[in-house]
């Protein structure tokens, strides 16, 4: 029998939901929603909040009186919670696939080669399946398939799967999958490109599927084309595709009203460092930086509630070091800090982003000899230990400026305080 490469995506069940249930049994079967930072809108919802009409994304207040008429237990955001349950997650997975590419906090391709009967997968699935289940206590659904776009579809069919694995083998699976399947429930279709296809005709993943990728590449650009040759059972969509950010934007809303520079500067630092591992952790570094302020403006008559002040500052040499990034925010807020101002938010851009393996050295070099190895050290503590484990001064310990969080459950597994306590 010939040898084929086939893809699992592993992806969890109303992840964030899934959490909370974890250490906190009763909330099984129970309508349960998680709020966003200042506990703004929905950003996650159980199977019973859904079936409520709930949408993703709504203003909390707006759906405020349903959820108290319906019992909806409501949560604050806790990504302390929520990353380290994904890391635990990932480090299983990379223990029993030849290789791992994590798409999002709770989605994770597995890549298997040479594989001589793809039946054997579905054991390997089903053991996947049970163990994160019993280590982690996590749901999670499984699409096997040929290629990336494939195993996005066999995994939409898992979940509603009684046994939350689906395997899109054979090609009557695959055209009868396809047949079901609506333009815009297909990885990477979005709604004006469905508008589009739908003008010629085109209403599901069989109707373009059936299309030469040469043509729709002419029409509509590679990404569509790749997608057609992905359908059709022919991978293309390699690691090496995934493009690297070309920007990271780490921002947030202030809980209450900022005046003082320490709190301004606390803030900033915290959402660079934030930024700054998610620049390291793609492999790039950054040409420039830019910080952002939303004030309050002193006319209550103006038209527009906040002004937007910022400054963009270039670097002499290309960096991801936390330390160097925040000594630059502290000058610049130091240029365009007003005592007396009312500040709402701030936010740190990373920007002109390249590869760290193939940056350019200057001899004006502002980071110390051994900078790399700090930051990497630092990085491996926080995603062991739990984030801020380490973390640089600036980013103060009081933090008086963050968001509301008036329903956040503990951090059960990064904080020794919040350990779960039984009997």
């Amino acid at each position: 029998m010939k040898k084929k490469k086939y893809y699992a995506l592993v992806d969890c069940n109303n992840f964030y939901v899934s959490c909370e249930r974890v250490f906190n049994p009763k909330l099984k079967d129970k309508p349960v929603l998680i709020l966003s930072n200042n506990d703004g809108c929905v950003v996650a919802r159980s199977d019973e909040v859904k079936k409520l009409g709930i949408p993703m994304g709504v203003p909390f207040f707006q759906v405020k009186q349903l959820c108290l008429q319906h019992k909806v237990i409501v949560f604050s955001s806790n990504f302390a919670l929520y990353g380290d349950m994904s890391w635990r997650v990932m480090q299983i997975l990379k223990e029993m696939s030849e290789r791992l590419e994590i798409y999002s906090i709770d989605e994770a391709f597995l890549e298997f080669n040479d594989v001589a009967d793809p039946e054997q997968l579905l054991e390997m699935a089903h053991a996947i399946k049970a163990t994160i289940a019993q280590w982690i206590g996590l749901p999670v659904s499984i699409g096997l398939a040929a290629t990336k776009t494939l195993a996005k579809v066999a995994n939409r069919i898992a979940k509603h799967s009684s046994t939350g694995i689906f395997a899109l083998f054979g090609e009557e699976v695959r055209l009868c999958a396809l047949k079901n399947l609506p333009l815009s429930q297909i990885w990477g279709i979005g709604a004006r490109w469905e508008k589009q296809l739908n003008q010629k005709g085109l209403y599901t993943a069989w109707d373009l599927a059936q299309l030469d990728p040469y043509y729709i590449k002419k029409q509509f650009g590679v990404v569509l084309g790749r997608i057609i040759y992905e359908l059709n059972g022919v991978p293309v969509l390699s690691s090496n595709l995934v493009a690297a950010r070309k920007s990271i934007l780490s921002s947030r809303s202030f809980g209450q009203p900022v005046t003082e520079f320490r709190d301004l500067l606390e803030a900033a630092s915290c959402y660079a460092q934030q930024a700054c591992t998610k620049l390291r952790r793609q492999g790039s570094v950054a040409r420039a930086v830019q910080i952002f302020l939303k004030i309050k403006p002193s006319d209550p008559k103006s038209r527009h509630y906040y002004d937007k002040q910022s400054l963009i500052y270039s670097l002499p040499e290309p960096t991801a070091d936390s330390r160097t990034i925040i000594k630059i925010i502290r000058h610049c807020l130091e240029k365009v800090y007003q005592p007396d101002t009312i500040y709402k938010k701030v936010g740190v851009l990373l920007l002109d982003l390249s590869s760290a393996q193939h940056g350019q050295a200057s001899w004006l070099a502002l980071e110390p000899p051994k900078a790399k190895q700090v930051m990497h050290v630092m990085d491996e503590i926080n995603q062991r230990m739990g984030a801020n484990t380490l973390f640089i001064a600036s980013q103060g310990t009081c933090q008086r400026w963050k968001g509301r969080k008036n329903h956040c459950s503990p951090s059960y597994t990064s904080r020794w305080d919040a350990l779960l306590e039984v009997g």
